[in-house]
């Protein structure tokens, strides 16, 4: 069977392609485990911070400040909108799409 010329070289290409992708895809997951695993750390330090009741500490090293933040208000727009039941194409010239993007999900640890 034949191929157009145009699918046969991206094959072709594809074939030789130098990349160890095996070795990316586990670099890529140790890292993301490694950074889960400081994250979950700082988290624990921050609380322990936070329940010091102290609000500077200096470290030999670094300073760290421990302040009090208001809740941030946020509106739920699209449940106004919803309940003020605007015209489809009103809500079609006001919505804008992003990007696109590429996501990548980390299956097993």
């Amino acid at each position: 069977m034949s191929h157009p010329d145009n699918v046969s070289g991206v094959a072709a290409a594809l074939a030789v392609a130098p990349v160890d992708l095996v070795s990316i895809v586990d670099d890529y997951c140790l890292i993301k485990a490694e950074i889960d695993d400081l994250e979950a750390k700082q988290a624990e330090l921050k609380k322990q911070l936070i329940d010091s009741g102290q609000s500077e500490l200096m470290g030999t090293l670094h300073k760290i400040t421990v302040t009090p933040t208001a809740g941030r208000n946020t509106t739920d727009w699209k449940t106004i909108a919803t309940l003020l039941t605007p015209p489809p194409t009103l809500v079609a010239q006001h919505t804008k799409t992003g990007d696109p993007g590429v996501a990548i999900r980390v299956y097993g640890r």
